[in-house]
């Protein structure tokens, strides 16, 4: 049995491409546990209600965008509407949190994409942030469609493509769907989305100049297997940390941010900054232990 203890700060998820294979890693603390061995094994979580915002280490009574406290939630330009918006960035206005940070975070080329998490949905994530964007939405597969100079830019190409195609993940959707839709073409999707927003795409480049937006022809397709036990059905209720209590359950499979648990799915990053003790190997309602992929 392994005992961790300290802050949650969430799971790590790295990508073998040549294989497919996803694996993660719980960070709690100074510590960084990889967790494929622990597929069928116990787990016991407690938290004691503390909670350290992930920004100044303040403690805060309450989290606000995940793991933070209100006056870095409501001041830091990381927490700003248009990061959650891009198409309502405000930095032209002269009104944005942090200009410096705006200039190195947003003022940069970002990339659209499709995915195949809960169907196939439409995303924006800058050019450093793949695949981790994908791991966090648990993506089956994956295919980048444009490139654009700025966040902003791709934020009001997301807004034009998502009136065809869904911009948001179904959580229940996307653990249930074990394997991802292996008849989904997503080359074909992408060039009928072209032809959906040309009038937006042309628009875009008249504001914005000519190198504001560009499609990309990517013949190969991300693609991505979640660790998880097979034959084992997840129950679809979301849990909860409670403070003094503790939740006992077994480890079946993790994707995205989600604990596949056999009492249900607990979503860490909902409880980053959380003061936490967890015990991988505590004695639980056992499952058999055969870990395999999907």
């Amino acid at each position: 049995m392994i005992e961790l203890e300290g802050v949650l700060k969430g799971l790590l998820a790295t990508h073998t491409s040549a294989l497919e294979t996803i694996h993660y890693a719980l960070a709690v603390g100074d510590f960084v546990q990889p967790l494929a061995s622990w597929l069928g094994s116990g787990v016991e979580l407690t938290t004691t209600g503390a909670i350290r915002c992930r920004a100044c280490g303040q403690t805060t009574s309450v989290s606000y965008g995940q793991g933070h406290c209100y006056s870095c939630f409501k001041s830091l330009p990381s927490c700003d509407i248009c990061i959650r918006s891009p198409d309502r960035c405000h930095f032209a206005l002269g009104t944005c949190r942090d200009p410096a940070w705006g200039e190195a975070n947003c003022m940069r080329p970002h990339l659209l994409y499709l995915a195949v998490s809960s169907g196939v949905k439409v995303g924006l994530t800058n050019v450093h942030n793949i695949p981790r964007r994908w791991l966090d939405q648990g993506a089956h597969a994956a295919l980048l469609i444009a490139e654009t100079r700025t966040r902003h830019i791709a934020g009001l190409l997301e807004v034009a493509l998502a009136q065809h195609v869904t911009d948001r993940t179904d959580w229940r959707k996307m653990i249930v769907d074990s394997d991802g839709d292996a008849a989904v073409d997503l080359h074909a999707i992408a060039l009928t989305l072209r032809d959906a927003v040309t009038e937006e795409f042309a628009q875009l480049q008249a504001t914005f100049g000519s190198d504001a937006a560009r499609w990309r022809d990517e013949d190969t397709i991300w693609r991505g297997r979640y660790p998880r036990l097979p034959g084992l059905a997840v129950p679809l209720e979301q849990l909860r940390l409670v403070a003094n209590k503790t939740l006992a359950s077994t480890l079946i499979g993790i994707k995205g941010q989600y604990l596949l648990l056999d009492h249900g799915v607990l979503n860490l990053r909902r409880f980053a900054g959380h003061q936490v003790r967890i015990r991988l190997g505590a004695t639980v309602a056992a499952v058999p232990r055969q870990a395999s992929l999907f």
